[in-house]
C-alpha cells in the first residue's frame, strides 16, 4: 500500500539530484554568484524531508513544494547573504 509509505519519496528519488546540486553550487561560487540550495535545505545524509510534523508531503510532484515546504525553505534563505544595500 503506498498511503502511509514514508520511505516512498526516497525510494524513487533521483540517486543524480545530489551531484547535479553539488555541481550547480561549485560553478555558482567560481563565478562569485551566491547559492541557495533547496535540495540541501530539505536533504541531508542522503535522506530528504518528505512530510512537515503532522505528515503532510513537501512537495506534490518532482518540482513543486506545498505550501508547508514554501515556508521551511524561505526560513533557510540567507536574506542577509543577498540584502540589497539601501538607496
Amino acid at each position: 500500500m503506498l498511503r502511509h509509505d514514508k520511505g516512498l519519496v526516497d525510494r524513487y528519488r533521483n540517486p543524480a539530484d545530489a551531484e547535479f546540486d553539488r555541481q550547480v553550487e561549485q560553478i555558482a561560487h567560481e563565478h562569485g554568484a551566491i547559492y541557495f540550495s533547496t535540495y540541501q535545505t530539505l536533504c541531508s545524509a542522503g535522506h530528504c524531508e518528505t512530510t512537515d510534523p503532522a505528515g503532510i508531503p513537501l512537495e506534490f510532484d518532482q518540482a513543486h513544494f506545498t505550501a508547508t515546504a514554501s515556508m521551511r525553505v524561505a526560513r533557510g534563505f540567507p536574506i542577509e547573504q543577498v540584502a540589497l544595500p539601501a538607496k
